[in-house]
């Protein structure tokens, strides 16, 4: 089985809270499974009633809720049929339209497509310049995804309750391209608050030159910042950032490097074009396959506002 690497921002990290409040218990009362108590939801936690007089709350280390309307709605990564042309993440306020069919060229029929708030973005990848290979065989006449909505199988931790667990499984799924070109693979995955894609090399003699990506804005401009950072900015606001592009061997040890890269505006917005031949051939004996990796990520104040008026005070936590 070939080893796979991709970038996952969402980790299952859990903060629990327990003995949230103290209330007339019963001994007697039958043991019942925990069910969620919606109004004490916030961005990131989850609180459930124990139905013994006490409460848990669960603290994700990623959004969990998106406020729609003053409710905290439950983030739904799993990808559904959207349109002939598309898949769509299920429910979340970041958006996210990945192609049922993937393929290379200057004239992008169906590019990935994010949208959050007032702000939309498109991207892909329109050239690969492979070594002593064709220009016109590195285009590919389309691609179609294999979709996975199970990247979270299990989650083995007797403690957690089941409607966290469920929660948590819906938190992400990928899209695989299989041979965009020759030896190369395309891996996107959705999380709660990011986008992440993976280009996965399978053998160094198909290790590009150079990677060109398209992005195009709607009313707003791109920057690249000092530490290799994109921000996209609309109103004189952050409101997507792509973080800098890496590439990693499979390696026990993990060789990470960041990829250079060049920003130039097009006709359709904004060309970025890598360069990861140059950074692997200062990697010390690098291990088959590479992944190079980029995430795009939505600037978000972190919020804590609780639907209800309850104040919540834990007198026990957990960390696992």
């Amino acid at each position: 089985m070939r080893k796979r690497i991709t970038s996952m921002i969402t980790v299952i990290s859990l903060t629990l809270c327990g003995t949230i409040g103290t209330y007339p218990h019963n001994a007697n009362a039958s043991a019942k499974e925990a069910f969620e108590d919606i109004s004490k939801r916030s961005e990131c936690t989850k609180v459930f009633d124990n139905d013994n007089g006490t409460y848990t709350a669960y603290s994700n280390t990623a959004p969990i809720h998106y406020l729609n309307n003053d409710e905290w709605k439950e983030i739904d990564n799993t990808l559904i049929e959207d349109s002939d042309d598309y898949y769509r993440n299920k429910d979340n306020s970041f958006n996210i339209y990945i192609p049922k069919e993937y393929s290379l060229g200057k004239n992008i029929k169906n590019p990935v497509i994010m949208n959050y708030d007032t702000f939309s973005l498109s991207t892909s990848i329109t050239d690969i310049k492979m070594p002593d290979r064709p220009e016109e065989e590195t285009f590919s006449e389309g691609v179609y995804a294999d979709i996975n909505n199970e990247v979270y199988t299990t989650i083995d931790n007797s403690a957690i309750a089941e409607g966290m667990k469920a929660a948590l499984k819906k938190s992400a799924s990928m899209a695989t391209y299989h041979s965009i070109v020759e030896d190369i693979d395309l891996d996107i995955a959705v999380h709660n608050a990011s986008v992440s894609e993976s280009i996965i090399i399978n053998k160094l003699e198909s290790l590009p030159e150079t990677i060109t990506y398209s992005i195009s804005v709607e009313d707003a401009i791109i920057k690249k910042t000092e530490d290799n950072r994109l921000q996209l900015i609309k109103d004189n606001e952050a409101v997507l950032i792509l973080s800098p592009f890496t590439i990693s061997d499979s390696s026990e040890n993990v060789n990470v490097m960041q990829v250079e890269y060049d920003l130039t505006e097009s006709e359709e917005g904004y060309e970025v074009t890598l360069y990861p031949a140059e950074t692997v051939n200062r990697m010390s004996s690098p291990v088959m396959p590479l992944s190079l990796g980029s995430e795009y990520s939505y600037d978000r104040p972190f919020s804590t506002v609780y639907n209800s008026q309850a104040s919540l005070h834990p007198s026990i936590i957990i960390i696992t």
